[in-house]
């Protein structure tokens, strides 16, 4: 009598699961006898995507055959696509023990220890699986998507590289030059694109032409890129995004919102499909920032708070705005009631500049020479304890803050303010010569105009 694995074997090889599995069923008296039946009614599910099938035939297969390796690494990766990462990683490393050693199943450790936020182990496992399967290059895509993930771009790069010399498809070129792209090297990259002439790709191959152009300050030629790449089909959160930075540097205002608004309303379309909404708010939050009108983005602002009220990202952001709209009172309140796990430094530069504009200038200066001892060369903290100085009216002490940062940094608002220091002490010559600097490097305030026509006055009188 004919061995009845043999015509299930010939049914699965063909690809007719459906019908191998209708078969399968027919032998369930010799479930028992041996691995075979369980185990196969479980990787036919998985084949039929059928998880919580596999799922039930696996674990029943493991309790009367529990020395089953093959078994083991098929729960696992049933596990995965069931979301139960954890548990997949005890199948599969309990499969290794058992001496089922494939590269698919490290492969699966791999899926499993990304999925966890595991890099470097994950980063293990796909180059376990690719020592035994050096030319996969569907391992190849997952590692450097990893590495990419990670901005290990340089590391991502060679991976595409290897993958590219494999199978020479031009998406492994699309996706060195996004490496290169965010390497900033935007040359090279669109040197990488020129070759990269794929009409399926074409829509994504014309939208980083467009991202490296704007970097390398040929606007007209990226907003002809961005156009391209909408009329071939591209339609996303990234395309609009871009074109609209584009036409901010276009000096295209109102096109610039349009885009913007349209890339925000599709983040906001993405909140059903996508669990990480702290992510999606810091996203829509960068892009509102870019917009003419504040009101958007106190909106997306106030949304994000009532969804994460503690996270420290979105409470520093808050605080900037509502700075940046001289409503210092309620910026200070933002800042000071954030938990001391989500403050940074950020924090405290922020309070700093807020208490200086609130006339809590002997607090501003006190927490500025805290900073200062931490970052000694940062020219802002210089720029800032003059500021407050001033406000004291002590003048000459401001000068020497001011006088330091532009050591370090030459500015022309340091040298209009140590132009201000010159003439409240009354070196009017002196004051009108760092004023009219100031004016040359482009630093043109109303105020120094005033100051100006002080020592003029000053000088006719």
């Amino acid at each position: 009598m004919m061995d009845y694995r043999e015509p299930f074997h010939a049914l699965a090889d063909a690809g007719r699961y459906e019908e191998a599995l209708a078969y399968l069923r027919r032998f369930y008296g010799h479930a028992f006898e041996e691995p075979f039946y369980f185990a196969n009614m479980g990787w036919l599910c998985n084949q039929l995507h059928d998880h919580e099938g596999a799922f039930g035939y696996l674990m029943t297969g493991i309790r009367l055959f529990p020395d089953d390796g093959w078994m083991h690494a098929q729960l696992g990766m049933t596990q995965n696509r069931r979301e139960r990462y954890a548990h997949a990683l005890v199948c599969l490393e309990d499969a290794l023990s058992l001496g089922f050693d494939e590269p698919w199943v490290h492969y699966e450790l791999f899926l499993a220890h990304r999925e966890l936020r595991q890099e470097e182990e994950a980063i293990s496992a796909i180059e376990d699986a690719l020592l035994d399967d050096p030319e996969q290059c569907g391992y190849l895509e997952e590692y450097g998507s990893l590495l990419l993930s990670m901005d290990r771009l340089e590391e991502a790069r060679e991976v595409y590289m290897q993958a590219y010399r494999l199978s020479d498809e031009p998406y492994y070129l699309l996706m060195q030059a996004e490496c290169l792209e965010k390497l900033g090297d935007h040359h090279a990259a669109l040197d990488v694109l020129a070759s990269a002439d794929d009409e399926e790709l074409s829509a994504d191959i014309r939208l980083h032409e467009g991202i490296c152009r704007h970097a390398l300050e040929d606007h007209a030629g990226a907003l002809a890129c961005l156009q391209e790449a909408q009329r071939l089909g591209r339609d996303d959160t990234l395309l609009f995004r871009t074109m609209g930075s584009v036409f901010l540097a276009l000096h295209e205002r109102d096109e610039a919102d349009r885009c913007f608004a349209r890339a925000l309303s599709y983040y906001r379309s993405a909140f059903d499909l996508n669990d990480d909404h702290r992510w999606l708010y810091q996203e829509m939050i960068h892009i509102a920032m870019r917009m003419q009108d504040p009101s958007i983005l106190e909106g997306v602002l106030q949304e994000a708070l009532a969804a994460f009220p503690e996270e420290g990202w979105i409470r520093l952001q808050f605080a900037g705005h509502l700075s940046d709209s001289e409503r210092y009172e309620e910026a200070r309140a933002l800042i000071e009631g954030t938990d001391e796990a989500q403050y940074g430094e950020e924090f405290d530069y922020l309070r700093a500049y807020v208490l200086g504009r609130l006339n809590r200038h002997e607090e501003a200066l006190a927490l500025l020479e805290q900073l200062q001892q931490r970052h000694p060369d940062d020219p802002w903290l210089l720029c800032e304890c003059g500021w407050n100085l001033i406000q004291l009216d002590a003048y000459r002490q401001a000068e020497h803050f001011f006088q330091q940062a532009a050591v370090m940094h030459p500015d022309p608002y340091c040298e209009a303010m140590l132009g201000w220091c010159e003439l409240q002490r009354g070196n009017r010559q002196d004051a009108r010569q760092r004023l009219l600097s100031a004016l040359a490097q482009g630093f043109d305030e109303e105020w120094i105009r005033k100051a100006l026509e002080q020592c003029q006055a000053q000088e006719n009188g």
